[in-house]
């Protein structure tokens, strides 16, 4: 495989301030492997009111190439996030959720395991943000996920993931399927997928912004759309 020279990282904003410390690590990652980084931030919660103060930001970080993509009313995690992809979809991309922004340290990993395969899917060590309950209810869903797919993948929800220009490719095929684009994507490179543990490493005030309503709702459908590949 062609060595990386350029990477897009696709996020979303958020209100806490877990954005600079991925920007932080990104500027970091950067220089330590002498990649170009393309950033793509979708805010479309209104962390920012107008694009001066989105600018005002990322000048902090001059050595990034960014895009802030900013709506005025919420259009979704997900849209949001596929938005953010279609930016630069011909590069190599990383995906990470707000989450995840403290999780990235030095990058290395990453790129090493993208240079063996095409999906590099980042697997939870801990959870120190979530209760025993909802700790329950992450591996029914993901066990319930693993047997109604044969994917044979751990915490198949993770918010942070690598994914190749190839597999970019056939996002409009994962596009027109019913159902979950990503899981289409995972069972169509599922010999070409790589787990790389990572810590989750939160700020002392985090909070959740997921409610157990909200959960449960994600979880039917995620295990509504692993059927819908299936059939």
């Amino acid at each position: 495989m062609t060595p990386l020279t350029e990477l897009a990282v696709v996020t979303t904003a958020t209100a806490r301030h877990d954005l600079a410390r991925l920007f932080d690590a990104l500027t970091d990652m950067q220089a330590s492997l002498a990649l170009r980084l393309r950033v793509v931030v979708v805010d479309d919660i209104g962390v920012w009111a107008s694009a001066q103060q989105a600018n005002a930001f990322t000048r902090n970080y001059p050595a990034l190439d960014t895009t802030v993509l900013r709506h005025d009313t919420p259009v979704g995690q997900f849209a949001a996030m596929l938005e953010g992809v279609l930016v630069h979809r011909h590069l190599a991309t990383l995906l990470i959720d707000p989450d995840m922004h403290g999780c990235l340290a030095g990058g290395e990993a990453l790129v090493a395991a993208l240079g063996q395969a095409d999906i590099v899917h980042c697997v939870r060590r801990q959870r120190p943000d979530i209760g025993p309950l909802r700790r329950l209810g992450s591996r029914l869903v993901n066990m319930l996920l693993r047997r109604i797919t044969g994917l044979q993948v751990p915490d198949l929800q993770s918010p942070m993931m690598l994914l190749s220009a190839r597999v970019l490719a056939s996002l409009p095929q994962a596009m027109a399927h019913p159902g979950n684009p990503r899981l289409y994507l995972y069972r169509e490179f599922r010999h070409r997928i790589v787990c790389l543990p990572v810590d989750v490493r939160l700020p002392p005030d985090h909070r959740s912004h997921y409610t157990l309503a909200h959960l449960a709702r994600l979880a039917i459908q995620v295990v509504a759309d692993a059927w819908r590949l299936r059939s």
